[in-house]
Order: structure tokens, then C-alpha cells, then sequence
């Protein structure tokens, strides 16, 4: 019946208990069972496994994103950083840095890191 093929499969009876009946009708029907048996079998390992390489396929492709992003976001930090410097080196706030501004920002800090020290 039915339910003793689902039981065979799910563990609940095992494959002996069914395989005895079926001996006594012929080997065609023990073959029979073997075969729906391994069928089942290979279809259920079959669908976890695309589930989880699916799943996997697509952690890796969020990852790839989250990367992206970090990445993306730490550039913009860095500018921010980096336009502060530079904002800071103009004296004048003219928009750019002389050579003059640039030496002076420099001696500035060397002179702050000696006193520091």
C-alpha cells in the first residue's frame, strides 16, 4: 500500500519488513521496490542539494553586493577625509593650495607633532 512505500522511505518500517511479503509473489516485485526505493531516494538527495547549492549561489551574490558597498562607502569617507585636509591647507579659501599654503600646513604639523611629543 501506499503507506508502507511512504513508511520504507521516512524510516518507519524498515526495508526487510517489506521486501518479506513481496519475496513470496516474485522477484519482479522485489526488483520493483528496490528500484522505486533508489528512485525516491536519489529525487529527494537530488532536490536538497539544489536547495542548498541555490541557497549558497545566492549568500555569495549578497556578499558580493555587501563588499561592494563597503568598499563604496569607505572611497566616501576617505574623499570626506581627504577634502577636510585640503579645505583646511587653504588659507585664503580660494578653492586651491600654493605651494606656499602646502609648506606651511606641513611645518604647522611637524611643529605640533614636536610639541605633542
Amino acid at each position: 500500500s501506499m503507506l508502507t512505500l511512504f513508511m520504507a522511505m521516512s524510516g518507519g518500517v524498515s526495508w526487510e519488513l517489506c521486501i518479506l511479503p513481496l519475496s513470496d509473489l516474485g522477484a519482479l516485485w522485489v526488483a520493483l521496490f528496490i528500484v522505486y526505493v533508489f528512485f525516491v531516494q536519489m529525487a529527494v538527495l537530488n532536490t536538497i542539494t539544489g536547495v542548498f547549492c541555490h541557497t549558497a549561489i545566492d549568500s555569495a551574490a549578497h556578499d558580493h553586493e555587501l563588499v561592494t558597498q563597503t568598499v563604496l562607502a569607505e572611497k566616501g569617507r576617505y574623499t570626506a577625509n581627504l577634502r577636510n585636509i585640503f579645505r583646511r591647507m587653504d588659507d585664503d579659501e580660494s578653492g586651491g593650495i600654493t605651494i606656499l599654503e602646502f609648506q606651511a600646513s606641513f611645518q604647522k604639523a611637524a611643529h605640533s607633532a614636536t610639541t605633542k611629543l
